[in-house]
């Protein structure tokens, strides 16, 4: 049997390289790096299944979804993102529901899509994420700091002004030359940045997959979020039992004593990470004897679907790029009616403040006439700014899917 682990090549979020990781501490030893965003194109040098734990989030390419049948899935810490908040994805048709039918139980690191899987009766569960199975290092000291990572500003400098504790800043966010290394030194990075949550005596962060690393590495963490964010709702609701979760007005309020005795976490986690290391160590050693099927054939997938699936995305590229230069054409014929518009009535307010010096009796009957004009003048511009709006929204998507 051949393993494989998901990737994300192009990330700027180092919680993908995060998740990856965590699936790689359950495998033999890693044969493929398989592209999350090309799953579906994956084939294996020969005819034969690669077992890949599918953990994690999916996917910008709504395209590639199910993954390539050459790929023996375990569908487990899974959250499948849609396009519109509260809505069923588009991808979420019959061939992709028969696919997860074939492969259920699903595992699922949220409630975000559970009622459309309960509407086909595809069998389905709250699995919890994968990085709660994550092991603590050995030889990792205590460094007596607090460890922030990527909170607000004024979040920082109250921390800083509330403890004799040094306060170390850290970031989620990938920038450079992320995407040319390999992954053996991006799992490096991943392995230094979680001792550096594991030396901290406390770490205050908003991201999650900053916040259950650290709650299986037993360290101490306190996760803000925001009460408005559907996120909370959606992505973060089941975790909120499992961690100590607060907004940040609440940690300001209660944080000079937060600092100063710091909580334990919650153990409700321990039960579902043992779950989920029974479960994939179940999975992966029921996989050594499973057998690929005699319809596969790699050269047939290769010349009758991958080739033909790049095609049609290549055709459908071409025209996301023709229509992205007609929208910035409109854009810049709006942006110039825009301006015609404001000079219009800005001198048309200076002209009245000139007038009003010079004939009191016009200040009365402009009253009047500004009243309606003013309102139509609201209105263009309002008008105009949703307009540039829903544009610069339209050609963000296109961008998004042409850099894919």
């Amino acid at each position: 049997m051949k393993y494989g682990i998901i990737v994300f090549k192009k990330t700027r979020n180092i919680g993908d390289d995060i998740q990856s990781y965590a699936a790689k501490r359950f495998l033999p030893n890693i044969d493929y790096y398989i592209e999350r965003e090309e799953i579906n194109n994956f084939i294996p040098v020969k005819n034969e299944l690669v077992t890949c734990i599918l953990n994690g989030w999916y996917n910008h390419n709504k395209f590639s979804f199910p993954p390539s049948p050459f790929i023996n899935p375990l569908f487990i810490s899974m959250h499948l993102t849609s396009e519109l908040k509260g809505e069923m994805p588009s991808y979420f048709t019959d061939y992709f529901f028969e696919y997860l039918k074939k492969n259920e139980p699903i595992g699922l690191r949220d409630n975000l899509i559970k009622k459309y899987l309960d509407e086909k009766n595809i069998k389905n569960y709250f699995s919890g994420c994968l990085t709660l199975t994550l092991q603590r290092f050995k030889n990792v000291k205590k460094k007596n700091n607090i460890c922030t990572v990527d909170i607000s500003e004024n979040l920082k400098n109250f921390i800083k002004g509330n403890t004799k504790l040094e306060v170390i800043e850290k970031t989620h966010n990938l920038y450079g030359d992320n995407e040319s290394k390999n992954y053996e030194e991006r799992f490096k990075n991943v392995e230094n940045l979680l001792k550096e949550y594991q030396a901290a005596n406390l770490v205050v962060t908003n991201r999650l997959h900053c916040a259950l690393p650290c709650l299986a590495l037993d360290v101490p963490v306190i996760l803000i979020y925001n009460e408005d964010s559907i996120d909370i709702k959606n992505r973060l609701g089941n975790y909120t039992g499992f961690l100590n979760c607060m907004s940040e007005e609440e940690f300001i309020a209660n944080g000079k004593e937060l600092l100063k005795n710091i909580t334990p976490n919650p153990t409700a986690y321990k039960k579902y990470r043992d779950d989920l290391i029974d479960k994939i160590t179940k999975f992966i050693n029921e996989s050594k004897t499973k057998k690929i099927s005699k319809t596969h054939n790699v050269n047939l997938y290769n010349d009758y679907f991958v080739k033909r699936n790049k095609h049609l995305m290549d055709i459908m590229n071409n025209k996301i790029n023709n229509y992205n230069e007609q929208i910035k054409k409109y854009e810049y014929e709006l942006n110039k009616l825009y301006l015609i518009f404001e000079e219009y009535f800005k001198e048309s307010k200076f002209s009245r403040e000139q007038t009003a010096k010079i004939y009191p009796e016009y200040e009365r009957f402009e009253k009047v006439k500004k009243t309606k004009l003013y309102f139509i003048y609201r209105c263009l511009k309002k008008m105009l700014w949703l307009i540039k709006k829903i544009l610069k929204k339209i050609i963000s998507l296109f961008r998004k899917e042409e850099a894919k």
